[in-house]
């Protein structure tokens, strides 16, 4: 495994003006997942605009992206001794890693909001739905709509499409609730989608490689973050959507945004990090300045996107935009 510069990245954002007190609410920050990744960037950012200078934050990073499943145990209890070190006054925590991992501990104690959550509340976090000390932010990839909006962006013909998946928390929420768990479906009266599902990257590889030959005529990929070769190594998300480019033999898209661009993967609609992180920090605000003993805020369910095009890609499969207005669409080079 390459080498992992560290498990946690440790940052106090001090906020306030010279010559007034520091804020006295200490809200902290937990990501499942690495600093680099783009959806974690957007969401801290998203985060600290909405709180502005009226609380301390402190960040966490678990990278369970990068580590291997057998030390994501290890990671939540670095995560839990940081958050008992800190003793803050309500956590955000950030996708399925973690607050799986560390939800129910921390709501024991300290008012918790969710965040990018793609499993199902009720199913796999029945704790949370009677609970006074929890509400979030459920994530909705829009797998089937990316497909749609992309045939309908660029007047292309589809009949088969293969929506590829790895084997992370998030790959498998993907299939489960978004996707109903099928493996076989049809998106239009005249698309055909299947559903692959694989653990390793040498196999996420071959699967493409073969999509043509399969009689594919699209490739959606998602929940590729986490994936890592046969012995272990960690692959990097950039590494293979920029793999996917050069190598694909048709056209592929994605609902993750730091997948799209140019020389990575053409297009796809995705939910806003920032969005996602202004919505967290909303509800970190409401559940604070509630009394004790009040009602549970709702829980909110984000599934507002925005389809993003490389101009770049779309060029060397000679695809053109045609029906997507300008409001709606986001091309890049």
């Amino acid at each position: 495994m390459r080498k992992i510069v560290s498990l946690s990245i440790w940052l106090l954002v001090t906020l306030g003006t010279a010559g007034t007190a520091v804020a006295e609410t200490k809200i902290m920050l937990i990501h499942s997942y690495h600093q680099e990744m783009k959806w974690v960037e957007d969401l801290t950012t998203g985060v600290k605009q909405e709180l502005g200078e009226d609380y301390q934050l402190y960040i966490h990073h678990m990278d369970t992206k990068r580590l291997p499943k057998g030390m994501f145990k290890y990671s939540a209890v670095r995560a839990f001794s940081a958050f008992q070190e800190q003793k803050p006054d309500l956590v955000i925590i950030c996708d399925d890693n973690g607050f799986g991992l560390l939800g129910q501990r921390i709501a024991e104690t300290t008012p918790v909001v969710f965040c990018g959550i793609n499993s199902d509340i009720r199913r796999d976090y029945p704790w949370v739905i009677n609970s006074n000390n929890i509400t979030g932010v459920v994530e909705r990839p829009m797998i089937k709509r990316s497909i749609v909006e992309f045939a309908r962006a660029t007047s292309i013909k589809l009949h088969r499409v293969l929506i590829l998946l790895g084997d992370s928390l998030t790959a498998d929420a993907i299939y489960q609730y978004d996707l109903g768990a099928k493996s076989h479906f049809r998106i239009a009266k005249n698309i055909r989608a299947d559903v692959v599902r694989v653990s390793s990257a040498d196999a996420w590889k071959e699967q493409i490689k073969l999509s043509k030959k399969q009689g594919y005529d699209l490739i959606l990929i998602a929940g590729y973050a986490a994936m890592h070769e046969a012995n272990g190594e960690y692959v990097s998300f950039d590494e293979l959507s920029r793999w996917v480019a050069a190598n694909s033999p048709v056209i592929t898209i994605t609902s993750h945004e730091q997948a799209i661009g140019k020389g990575r993967v053409m297009a796809g609609m995705v939910v806003s990090g920032i969005l996602m992180g202004q919505d967290s920090a909303n509800l970190a605000k409401q559940l604070l300045a509630l009394p004790k003993g009040s009602h549970q805020i709702p829980i909110h369910f984000q599934s507002q996107g925005k389809m993003i095009l490389s101009r770049h890609e779309l060029r060397n499969w000679g695809l053109k935009i045609d029906n997507i207005t300008s409001r709606s669409l986001i091309l890049l080079p």
